[in-house]
């Protein structure tokens, strides 16, 4: 089976572009012809289903056929597939007109070793919208070689849209990175940075995106030593109290 670990270079960018493009061409090959007819045809497990769930046949061999994709050759790389499958999902009405559907993709996935299911489920629509927003520039933004290659400063032009998208909805992250927008918001940042120390920015760009504070609470159990101090010190105020006593009463 094969895996492919993300290059040193990938960023969010190139990560969503390229899962995009994994997506569209498994879609063109539904029967899954490619392996020379070892590979698994969707279509039957989506049979099965279509009592179960109206009109899912066309939506279920789409989803299907990526999740057999990342089942036969990247299993050991599903984490970040499997996130963008689930907005593809959830940003394109093709594949959730019926929120059953949902239900419907994670039976799929069930019956492929659960590759996926902890994944496939409703976005909220605020965060899909902003997400969409997000993703509209990604394709010009990787095409991106510095301010001098842009002679037709078109994708100069959407970089500003970007950086102003950003500007726009970094403070309400603050905080709050554990979102799914703001933490794809965080993943732009780190790309944006990536891409502009490597090539001039466009002007009145800047090098760096503004920070987006991120929090991490973690509660530690109590340790051994935690346990003893706790009695030692009750002990210890009890003491102090009944001397106390004593010498107000004496």
């Amino acid at each position: 089976m094969a895996s492919e670990a993300p290059g040193e270079n990938e960023t969010s960018v190139t990560l969503f572009l390229k899962y995009k493009k994994e997506f569209e061409t498994a879609i063109l090959d539904i029967p899954n012809m490619k392996r020379g007819g070892k590979g698994e045809n969707p279509g039957r497990k989506c049979g099965k289903m279509q009592r179960k769930y109206h009109d899912f046949t066309t939506p279920c061999q789409s989803v299907g056929r990526y999740l057999i994709e990342i089942k036969e050759n990247y299993e050991s790389d599903s984490f970040k597939r499997c996130k963008y499958l689930n907005y593809k999902i959830n940003s394109d009405y093709n594949y959730n007109k019926d929120p059953q559907w949902f239900q419907g993709y994670n039976e799929f996935s069930s019956q492929l070793g659960n590759i996926c299911e902890n994944y496939i489920k409703k976005i909220e629509p605020n965060i899909i919208d902003k997400l969409k927003g997000l993703y509209r520039y990604y394709e010009n933004f990787n095409e991106y070689k510095g301010k001098d290659k842009d002679t037709s400063g078109n994708i100069c032009n959407d970089i500003k849209s970007l950086y102003s998208f950003y500007k726009n909805h970094y403070e309400e992250c603050q905080k709050k990175s554990n979102d799914a927008f703001c933490e794809e918001l965080i993943n732009f940042k780190n790309a944006y940075e990536d891409k502009m120390n490597k090539f001039s920015p466009c002007n009145d760009l800047p090098k760096t995106l503004p920070q987006i504070e991120q929090t991490s609470i973690q509660i530690l159990p109590p340790t051994k030593e935690d346990y003893v101090f706790v009695p030692i010190l009750t002990t210890s105020i009890v003491l102090l109290m009944s001397f106390t006593i004593f010498f107000l009463y004496k």
